[in-house]
């Protein structure tokens, strides 16, 4: 794969900051709000010379862009008060902060009714015509008109690949659901092969790959930037998102705190050695701390959905 003639694979860390993945699950923290949320972003990804002015900027332009400026205090926790198609722009939000110039997108607008799907796929072509290259993978084809281009994929081949409203006449439908139904028809290989012998092949593949003609010669991989073993700036930035994180539920910050007196005393009255204690013994003590310390250490991973 390459990245402007460039191996992505064998320098991907000089390409890492000019790329960005929105996931199909949303992998934002809830419980604070959209413009703190975005801002930790901006700290871990932006460069460390930034200063906080000019992340505030980058952080409204973001907001206004996927039109969330007036939700900006607003916690990001669902269904109040965001929506699902607010929660999809806020994942999106925190991936434009860092400005990258190749935006993937793994099925976004799934689970969204019709109307949200087609805002989202207007917003993705903006966010095209902003001079990015936005990769959309999807299987909502009612709002595929919005992109510029279409790959159609059948088995890992390549069907097609040209302008969306050339498709039906390609393979001759008259609905682009039924393209689906159409693939299944003939083995994937034929599909390929017939893409291979096409115009749209010529156009939009191998003139694309080699406009003058020429084939590609051999490429010079450039030096990565060298990364830090470890990084100060973004080791405080996670501790105060975290610290954010407890202090916005308070219930849960409240268990933790009365965790620790707990497990004192079920320490402490294992520890005793006068009946009528029943764990005086060692051995019975181990067993007692064995029960109840998997419970207190996993409790918090279980709060915060990292099982």
């Amino acid at each position: 794969m390459l990245y402007n003639g460039t191996d992505l694979y064998a320098a991907f860390d000089l390409f890492r900051s000019a790329i960005g993945y929105v996931p199909q699950q949303d992998i934002v923290h809830r419980k604070i709000a959209v413009e703190r949320a975005l801002h930790y972003t901006a700290r871990l990804r932006l460069p460390p010379d930034t200063t906080n002015l000019e992340m505030d900027g980058y952080v409204g332009q973001v907001l206004d862009k996927v039109g969330l400026a007036e939700k900006a205090a607003m916690a990001i926790d669902t269904p109040a008060p965001l929506s699902g198609g607010q929660l999809k722009r806020v994942s999106l939000a925190v991936e434009l902060v860092a400005n990258p110039n190749v935006l993937f997108l793994d099925e976004v607008t799934s689970g969204l009714d019709a109307g949200t799907d087609k805002r989202m796929m207007e917003l993705f072509r903006a966010l095209a015509e902003d001079q990015k290259t936005v990769v959309c993978v999807t299987h909502t084809l009612e709002n595929i008109e919005a992109c510029h281009l279409v790959v159609l994929l059948h088995q890992g081949k390549l069907a097609f690949y040209g302008p969306p409203q050339a498709v039906t006449g390609y393979f001759g439908i008259h609905k682009l659901s039924e393209v689906y139904e159409l693939l299944e028809s003939r083995p994937a290989a034929e599909w390929a092969e017939k893409f291979h012998a096409s115009s749209f092949y010529e156009t939009y593949v191998r003139r694309r790959l080699h406009p003058d003609g020429s084939q590609t010669g051999p490429i010079t991989q450039p030096t990565a930037p060298r990364r830090r073993w470890f990084d100060w700036l973004q080791t405080a930035t996670l501790m105060s998102r975290n610290l954010d994180l407890m202090l916005a539920d308070r219930r849960n910050l409240l268990i933790l705190i009365l965790q620790a007196p707990l497990i004192a005393l079920v320490i402490g009255w294992c520890s005793r050695s006068t009946p009528p204690w029943p764990c005086a013994r060692p051995r019975r003590a181990r067993s007692v701390l064995s029960w109840c310390c998997p419970p207190f250490g996993s409790a918090a991973s279980i709060r915060r959905g990292n099982w």
